[in-house]
């Protein structure tokens, strides 16, 4: 009798072996794999790769079109090893490759794949991540300040980084200048490229610079720190402002009057800050609105020092006067305008009263 197996399929390979009891032949059916021919018509895709940071790339594809089979995934490969998550990706989907080194290039090989089997040739994209980030400027925002006022700088890095903090950075002073950080601060939202810093009041007169005092916590959107190896590093001639000292001032006020004996002659008094003559003038009228004095009686009285005992003017007893000083320091300074009346006993004397 003869016997027949009948095998339908492709690409398998059938053992025929008698089986000893029943005279029956038993067929067995191994699936094959790929041939070379499959695997040519599988179409490859377009592939591109962007860099996402100084630890990442990002490889993306897109099906092709034309004559052969087009894949319906595709997966990324670098050195050889398919890229962990980026096996039987969509076409709609990213491959991100983490991890990297900062300011290398990388080499991906791209393929596009049907089912679990056939894979098309390789698609090459390259591209490098970005270098760590550096620091690259400060510059003060004043090249001079008084003493008590503060100063803000501008610190700017090679792209955008989170963690800047006040420890990150000192106030290196010369001459006996100081000054504390006071805040820090992204321009716009971290991470960001350029940060202020704001010193508080300073003290003493010489110079302020800032520097750069510590990496510490300074991150990029990929998680590297500054490249940057030695610390502090300083923020150089833009980084340097002056501190002078406060500009001399002037003040004068008036205080009070006194009548010498019992005569009509009568002295002002006063305080004053600042050196130079101090001038008095008295007259009968007063405009409060604008604060102006009216015309000046008799013979202008002068002193000097702080405080100040005037000269003799001729003034009638109980009668209302309004005085007002000035006086010619570096800078000058003109006093307010007092009202006080004139007493009227034997070296008696008064308050006086700011009319404006």
């Amino acid at each position: 009798m003869k016997r027949r197996a009948l095998i339908v399929g492709v690409a398998v390979t059938a053992l025929l072996t008698p089986a000893a009891a029943f005279g029956v032949w038993t067929v067995t059916v191994t699936p094959g794999t790929t041939t070379a021919s499959a695997a040519t018509q599988v179409l490859s895709p377009t592939a591109k790769a962007t860099t996402r940071s100084s630890t990442a790339i990002d490889v993306t594809a897109t099906a092709p079109s034309g004559s052969g089979v087009v894949p319906t995934s595709y997966r990324v490969q670098r050195n050889g090893t398919t890229v962990s998550g980026c096996d039987s990706l969509g076409f709609s989907q990213t491959c991100s490759d983490t991890g990297l080194n900062p300011g290398t290039s990388y080499t991906y090989a791209v393929l596009g794949r049907v089912g679990t089997q056939w894979v098309s040739s390789a698609t090459t994209v390259s591209t490098a991540t970005t270098a760590a980030p550096q620091w690259v400027s400060t510059s003060a925002g004043a090249s001079t300040i008084t003493t008590g006022q503060s100063v803000a700088w501008t610190v700017v890095f090679s792209q955008p980084v989170s963690g800047v903090a006040a420890a990150a950075f000192q106030v290196t002073g010369t001459g006996g200048a100081t000054a504390p950080i006071a805040s820090v601060s992204p321009s716009g939202s971290a991470p960001a490229t350029t940060w202020t810093v704001t010193s508080g009041a300073s003290t003493g007169t010489g110079s302020l610079r800032l520097d750069l005092k510590s990496k510490a916590g300074i991150i990029d959107s990929g998680g590297s720190g500054l490249s940057d190896t030695s610390f502090p590093i300083s923020g150089g001639s833009s980084a340097t402002v002056t501190v002078n000292a406060p500009a001399p001032t002037s003040a004068v006020a008036v205080t009070g009057i006194s009548r010498n004996g019992n005569s009509s002659n009568y002295t002002f008094t006063g305080t004053s800050s600042g050196g130079g003559t101090i001038t008095v003038t008295v007259s009968t009228t007063a405009n409060a609105g604008n604060c102006s004095l009216g015309s000046a009686l008799g013979t202008q009285p002068t002193a000097s020092g702080s405080p100040w005992t005037s000269g003799t003017i001729s003034l009638t007893g109980g009668s209302i006067y309004y005085v007002r000083a000035t006086i010619t320091g570096n800078p000058p300074a003109t006093s307010r305008i007092y009202a006080v009346t004139a007493p009227t006993t034997t070296n008696g004397s008064a308050a006086t009263t700011q009319v404006c």
